[in-house]
């Protein structure tokens, strides 16, 4: 009987060590998925700030692409600024060599006042366009930005949730083990009574063997009933956990699908951006290249008329030599006509006074004999 009886308690002891090791095994694999959960969103964290640092690196890239092309801009604008300030001062210097040109070469000049008004006026549309395009894309810029931001907050509020669902996870598993171990206390409170009551049943066993086999019946049955409970509670426990398990998953699946599709949005984008910087870039130096050549035209076509002008001056200054040296030829012709009709002159002079003085001589004879008659 005594036997029966220790082999009762050695069951009673081997069933409680049993559920004891079943509970400690279940903590230490929920702890272990716990690790795992979280493993699984430190890497979907990973992998957001990986996206993250992808959307920055791409934005400094367009920044710089920005940056190169204002540089770009102000280079063309100095370039332009200087092939004016050239232009100009050929054109001062060349108004001041003719300013006596005739009014043919004026009209000249004043069209090519108006052809540069023309170029800056071209120059200055230019960069009111590009200032215009930069403009856009700092405003796409910006709401790059404004998007990768609302990314950022999605995925801090989508890890929130994780870390609460993780936390709830814990305070349940928490307050499971607090059950269990009340549970074990009160088995092993229980086990301690039942040590007292054999101890007590052992002393009066000639009087109350028979309530003894009832209170062992009974505690059996107490004790089937707490297996089962036990069992029960550690099934929904499960349950528990793995409708938690498919519910994060659920979520870890559609944030990973969101965050993919967001990152898919944000690289067409990007793509989409880049193309256009490329095909703005490629209009941009068409559009270089022809004001270029345009300008080359206008200083080609420049030098062309200052050539043809200093052409002009000189056949002009050839035929003022020429008509110079006629002149001084003609001058120099009349010069010696006018010294011999001088000559001439004084000699036809001569010879008049040489008349008149014999005429007045002949006169004054005749008075004389007219006065010597009288």
């Amino acid at each position: 009987m005594k036997d029966s009886y220790n082999n009762k308690i050695a069951q009673l002891e081997s069933v409680s060590r049993s559920m004891e090791i079943e509970l400690r095994n279940s903590l230490s694999e929920r702890g272990a998925e716990n690790e795992g959960l979280r493993s699984a969103l430190q890497k979907s964290a990973a992998v957001s700030a990986e996206k993250e640092d992808a959307l920055k690196t791409a934005n400094i890239l367009l920044e710089k692409e920005l940056a190169r092309e204002r540089d770009k801009s102000r280079e063309m604008e100095n370039k332009y600024s200087a092939q004016y300030l050239t232009l100009s001062d050929e054109k001062r210097h060349m108004q001041e060599m003719l300013e006596k040109e005739i009014s043919s070469l004026k009209e000249k000049l004043i069209h090519r006042q108006q052809t540069m008004a023309a170029i800056e006026t071209a120059a200055a549309r230019k960069e009111t366009g590009l200032q215009i395009r930069i403009s856009s894309l700092e405003e796409a810029n910006q709401n790059l930005r404004g998007e990768v931001s609302l990314i950022a907050e999605s995925s801090r509020k989508l890890e929130e949730a994780g870390n609460k669902k993780i936390f709830e996870l814990n305070t349940l598993i928490q307050e499971r083990e607090k059950e269990a171990a009340l549970r074990f206390a009160e088995l092993s409170e229980k086990k301690g009574l039942l040590e007292l009551t054999l101890r007590n049943e052992k002393l009066k066993h000639a009087e109350d063997l028979e309530g003894r086999d009832n209170t062992v019946a009974e505690l059996k049955k107490e004790l089937e009933s707490l297996r089962l409970e036990a069992e029960i509670r550690l099934n929904s426990l499960q349950k528990e956990k793995a409708d938690a398990e498919r519910n994060f998953n659920l979520r870890s699946e559609s944030m990973t699908a969101a965050l993919e599709e967001s990152g898919n949005k944000l690289r067409a984008q990007g793509e989409a951006f880049a193309e256009k910087a490329r095909e703005k870039e490629a209009y941009f130096q068409a559009k270089e290249r022809d004001w270029q050549k345009a300008l080359s035209d206008k200083e080609t076509a420049l030098f062309q008329m200052r050539d043809e002008m200093q052409r002009k001056i000189a056949e002009k200054e050839d035929a003022h030599a020429a008509e110079s040296d006629r002149l001084r030829a003609a001058i120099m012709q009349n010069a010696r006509k006018f010294q011999d009709e001088k000559e001439i002159l004084a000699e036809k002079t001569r010879d008049l006074e040489s008349d008149v003085a014999s005429a007045v001589n002949n006169h004054r004879k005749e008075l004389e004999g007219l006065n010597a008659l009288r």
